[in-house]
């Protein structure tokens, strides 16, 4: 790993973000320190004096050194970035913040942002599972309720084997997978293969898909980013119609949290279960039974004009 991935999760790397990067562009980065040591980082893409923090990602937010910040030391981070940004003529900042689920310094991010002005620009449903909870697979187990439990008992016995996808044929099955899956949904994905491929030349392992095989064909796939070291997002995931009564999903995420606990992940995202704010009310009971938490991922909108006041008396 990297020593710019020393605190810097995925979606705010200058590498992610220079593969979505479009003319007339520029990155932006602001890396505040008090006290003599790095608190945290506020990074994102400029575009007509405009800055957004998750640019061509689903969500981006501050990147801290430390999982639990003074919330002073939050609201000063906030205000010295807007600081220096309105002296480089950027006129307002958006910040694609990570839902709470993600850590204390979360809500002390979105009530700096509150204080200083921002407004909601959008707000999504989304849901993760707090694998960091469970020692070992069996403790994931024994925590669903029944219902889920029995689903996910039968789709053991059905013989699913899991692995990673290996070579561009496999990755291109499931690829395949993931598109009819989101065509079903009445929607569609939203990268390329030559895209995932791209990033998994340049990011290695930390971008994974992960393939349930039965009877030699592969039944569902999973696609998930490691954007830090304790933390994944599954970017998408989908099963073929015709394994549906193996219950593969609950199985799939069976094995996402067995490879989240073996590899000290704390939480894996599960995405957002609304569209423009219409919740997916059948999808949300589903990741629930699974065990997901739900959050919000909200995006703030600071006008550096407006918020003068606010930036200078922080």
């Amino acid at each position: 790993m990297t020593e710019e991935r020393s605190h810097i999760s995925l979606f705010n790397e200058a590498r992610y973000q220079r593969c979505n990067l479009q003319p007339r562009q520029r990155l932006f980065r602001y890396d505040h320190c008090a006290g003599g040591r790095l608190v945290g980082t506020l990074s994102g893409v400029v575009e007509d004096h405009q800055l957004v923090c998750g640019h061509s990602a689903p969500f981006g937010g501050i990147d801290w050194v430390r999982r639990r910040e003074p919330v002073g030391a939050v609201v000063e981070l906030i205000a010295a970035a807007a600081r220096r940004a309105r002296a480089e003529g950027i006129g307002a900042i958006v910040i694609r913040a990570r839902p709470a689920y993600f850590g204390a310094n979360e809500a002390a991010l979105e009530f700096a942002l509150h204080k200083l002005g921002a407004v909601v620009q959008s707000c999504e449903l989304s849901l993760g599972i707090a694998a960091g909870r469970y020692r070992t697979p069996a403790d994931y187990v024994a925590a669903l309720k029944s219902p889920a439990r029995n689903r996910l008992n039968h789709g053991l016995r059905a013989g699913l084997l899991c692995s990673a996808a290996e070579g561009t044929a496999e990755w291109a099955a499931c690829y395949d997978i993931l598109a009819d899956t989101k065509r079903r949904r009445g929607t569609w994905l939203k990268f390329s293969l030559d895209y995932l491929l791209g990033l998994r030349q340049i990011f290695g392992p930390c971008i994974a898909m992960h393939k349930l095989v039965r009877d030699g064909e592969i039944a569902a796939a999973s696609l998930v980013y490691r954007i830090a070291p304790g933390w994944d997002y599954l970017a998408a995931w989908g099963d073929r119609v015709e394994h549906r009564g193996n219950e593969v999903m609950n199985v799939m995420a069976y094995h996402l949290v067995c490879e989240a606990i073996a590899g000290q992940v704390g939480v894996i995202d599960l995405g957002i279960s609304s569209v423009d704010g219409v919740a997916d009310d059948g999808l949300i009971q589903f990741k629930r039974s699974i065990g997901g938490m739900t959050g919000l991922r909200i995006d703030f909108r600071l006008s550096l004009d407006r918020a003068d006041a606010g930036i200078g008396a922080a």
